[in-house]
């Protein structure tokens, strides 16, 4: 796979050049690229929908091809990673309304795939302010008026890891607006409290819709994104919650592209978004896909930016001469939930994490707003 080389481009509102409450941010060659907002407006949030996830208008390889084809795979550079941290565990509740509008579906029986036939298992995660579930969390949003969500985690104190298309429409540079991260939300409770946005960064690349794309604006190179939260008291959740390291190049990945991956997430199809989800399953990078990540999975929409982990939750106590294995690094996130298969495929792909799309947008992210890193 090529490297490719990002800009970043900061946002934070939606064709709002003249908004009183945005503060402009050019390039030194004078080009708008971020906004940093003073005021937000909360999102409505018993009415906020699952925001689309981009579907694949087909379903990918068979599983025993794209192990066949993994073995070609050349990852961009030497497999890194970035370890996490752990937070304190303090809360700060409050307590967000409940979306009742949307109908409530029945849980499949297992065991899951669907005609993708790729396996995984899906469950419901109760409580999810407990362990290593609490860096994730609901992402609300607001496009044209609307209420959205999507899922997000954190990586650093005060930065959020999620999808580009989550903050932006692919290839207009149209962005949208006053996102709000609840970490470890659940049917309303918001045990860390709810956080807004200050900024946004997103690959140039994939704002302007030069970024290579299987199919255009839904299987893409480096669909991420990084939300910069404001701080309360000169606090971020982090330090409550603790934050995901995150994995590049290939980390975590086997001799034929293969990874065994943990997604959280919110979607809206199961639970009514209103509790964190989690599905188990196996990853497979497709060379015919950009090299996104593919994997089962009963998630939908509102899922979208929600972390794929490697080597997730608390680490087990080893007896002399039990090795971990290699790359045993835990809790790092290898990418974000981007598409969805077909209806009925039960598969879904993510970014491959690269040191030019996350590395790069993490680094800006700190260099900007230093607290918020450290």
């Amino acid at each position: 796979m090529r490297a490719l080389k990002l800009l970043v481009v900061a946002v934070l509102a939606v064709g709002v050049v003249h908004d009183a409450t945005a503060e402009i941010v050019r390039s030194p060659g004078g080009k708008i690229i971020g906004f940093r907002v003073r005021d937000a407006s909360p999102p409505d949030y018993a009415n906020a929908r699952p925001f689309p996830t981009p579907r694949a208008d087909a379903p990918s390889a068979p599983q025993a091809d794209l192990i066949r084809r993994g073995a070609d795979v050349k990852f961009p550079g030497k497999p890194s990673f970035v370890e996490g941290g752990e937070g304190d565990g303090e809360r700060t509740p409050e307590r967000l309304p409940v979306n009742r509008a949307l109908q409530e579906l029945e849980a499949p029986p297992p065991p899951e795939l669907g005609s993708s036939d790729k396996p995984y298992t899906t469950s419901l995660v109760r409580p999810a302010d407990q362990d290593w579930h609490r860096v994730a969390g609901k992402i609300f949003f607001v496009q044209n008026g609307e209420s959205f969500v999507c899922s997000g985690s954190l990586v650093k104190p005060g930065v959020v890891i999620t999808a580009a298309h989550c903050v932006a429409d692919y290839g207009k540079n149209v962005f949208y607006r006053d996102w709000e991260f609840v970490p470890a939300y659940q049917n309303g409770d918001a045990p860390y409290g709810r956080w807004t946005t200050q900024m946004v960064l997103a690959p140039n690349a994939y704002l302007d819709g030069t970024d290579p794309c299987s199919q255009r604006g839904v299987v893409c190179r480096n669909d991420v994104a990084v939300l910069i939260l404001k701080a309360k008291s000169g606090k971020y959740p982090g330090r409550q919650t603790g934050w995901f390291g995150w994995g590049t190049n290939g980390f975590g990945y086997n001799r034929n592209s293969q990874v065994q991956l943990t997604q959280l997430g919110y979607p809206v199809a199961l639970n009514k978004g209103e509790m964190q989800i989690r599905t188990d399953a196996q990853g497979s990078t497709d060379p015919t896909r950009v090299d996104n990540t593919v994997f089962g999975s009963l998630q939908t929409g509102g899922s979208s930016g929600g972390p794929n982990l490697i080597n997730f939750n608390n680490s087990v106590k080893r007896a002399r001469g039990t090795s971990a294995g290699k790359q045993g690094n835990r809790n790092l996130v290898i990418g974000v939930t981007s598409w969805v298969g077909p209806d009925q495929s039960k598969e879904m792909g993510s970014s491959l994490f690269t040191d030019d799309n996350v590395s790069s947008l993490v680094n800006d992210a700190c260099n900007r707003f230093p607290k918020a890193c450290n």
